[in-house]
């Protein structure tokens, strides 16, 4: 045959390999097996338990030789542990562990897939056929020709992939945050202790310090972009270039004080507040690209960027409303795909934006006056909401002024005429990025109306 060949072959033609280095020179098949579960077993259970379950990995194979010693038979020079656990399944009686054995039965009477008698295979000539690629897969690196495995910012980053964000999650979003707003570069922060920034970012008197929250799985500034991308900066590259250690940062007072320096040497400003409290995050589809995170330093490029997703209302904005026909709305703009459903959500969003302005001026008992005997109009009303809110000093100047150029311009996307136009109109045709460019000049009064709506 030639050097290698890739065939299926029985499980009961597999040897386990009686040198494996896991355990060392084994005389006999079942001493293998016997070593395994004293040394892994729940390793070997776990293992049996995803086989049964979502069968074979298709992106690990098994790698064998032909035996020297029992004819037809190989053995397995990468893919032990596999083997063993597909053989107990097999026959689960000549497992010698009973309480294994009693939960490999349990694993074989409900599977989800069925347990192969037979398995594919790559056989090599023989042992030294096979040794270099078993040495690049379990004897490090070798200058990126072997398995480079993941260190603990490539796991997190794959699991915020996948939805099954750990520990470093916030650590990881305000990382690629920096990046992303070109505070640090890739080469600066080259294999970085993102543990590190994790324990930092997990202490309550650092977030507290420099104006972050939590809320639901975002980490959120309600200081100004500037100043917490300046105090970010300084503490992410402290990390990176050794000069603050795990050991200099284990105790939270040692957290604190290095924080309370860090304020003090980069003339931190926690009195200048966020228009609205903004995500932490790299992604333009979670932070910039929400309209949430704002950027800190706004380009062109980053603005565009923030109207590419896919629903009116960003994943991130979150409010809570009492009047269940506006929550119902509410939840409806949120589902709703912007560039599907246009009109759709165009005739809601008017809908939504009149209804909350005429909630908060009913729950405040606002007198509003009318220019007409028809009654006071959307436009008059949010100029009696503005001002209410105004005179409350609830209202941040930069929502105020963006509510008002709304107001003052009827050929604004955000303008009171847009939106008649939306309903009254049967030609007129709404451009889903107007209608993302007006949530997010809208968003803020939202957020302020939020308890009153």
């Amino acid at each position: 045959m030639s050097r290698y060949e890739r065939k299926p072959i029985q499980l009961t033609q597999l040897l386990l390999d009686p040198q494996n280095a896991r355990h060392g020179v084994k005389n006999s098949q079942p001493e293998i097996v016997e070593w395994m579960l004293k040394e892994i077993k729940d390793k070997i259970y776990s293992l049996a338990k995803d086989i049964v379950e979502h069968g074979m990995s298709p992106i690990d194979g098994v790698f064998v030789y032909p035996s020297e010693e029992d004819d037809g038979h190989f053995i397995v020079a990468e893919g032990n542990r596999r083997i063993t656990a597909l053989q107990l399944l097999l026959d689960v009686d000549k497992c010698p562990d009973e309480l294994l054995k009693k939960k490999l039965k349990q694993l074989k009477e409900s599977p989800s897939h069925s347990v192969p008698d037979e398995i594919e295979c790559v056989i090599a000539e023989d042992f030294d056929a096979a040794q270099h690629w078993v040495r690049l897969r379990h004897g490090g690196e070798h200058e990126g020709a072997g398995t480079v495995p993941w260190g603990a910012e490539e796991r997190e980053r794959f699991n915020q992939r996948i939805g099954h964000a750990g520990q470093d999650a916030y650590a990881i979003k305000v990382l690629d945050w920096a990046k992303e707003n070109a505070l640090v570069a890739n080469d600066q922060v080259k294999d970085f202790p993102i543990t590190n920034l994790t324990r930092l970012l997990n202490d309550t008197a650092v977030r507290d310090l420099l104006g972050l929250i939590i809320e639901g799985d975002a980490l959120k500034s309600v200081t100004d972009d500037s100043e917490i991308g300046k105090a970010l900066k300084r503490m992410i590259l402290d990390l990176a270039g050794g000069k603050k250690k795990v050991d200099d940062i284990k105790s939270k007072d040692q957290r604190e004080t290095y924080v309370k320096k860090l304020v003090k040497e980069t003339l931190f400003d926690s009195s200048k507040k966020a228009a609205i409290p903004f995500v932490l995050d790299g992604d333009p589809e979670k932070s910039g690209g929400e309209g949430e995170s704002a950027p800190v330093a706004a380009t062109t490029r980053q603005t565009q960027r923030s109207i590419d997703r896919k629903k009116l209302i960003p994943k991130q904005f979150k409010i809570e409303i009492v009047n269940k026909k506006l929550n119902a709305i509410y939840h409806e703009l949120r589902s709703l795909t912007v560039e599907e459903y246009p009109n759709a959500v165009s005739v809601l969003f008017r809908v939504f934006f009149e209804g909350c302005v005429d909630a908060y001026k009913d729950k405040h008992k606002l007198a509003v006056k009318a220019s007409s005997r028809k009654g006071a109009t959307l436009k008059e009303k949010t100029t009696a909401v503005l001002q209410h809110l105004a005179s409350k000093g609830t209202i941040d100047k930069n929502v105020e002024k963006a509510v008002n150029k709304a107001l003052s311009n009827d050929h604004h996307f955000a303008s009171i005429d847009t939106f008649h136009t939306y309903v009254h109109n049967y030609l007129y045709q709404a451009s889903p990025k107007d209608l993302k460019r007006a949530w997010d000049n809208l968003e803020g009064f939202f957020s302020i109306l939020e308890g009153s709506i």
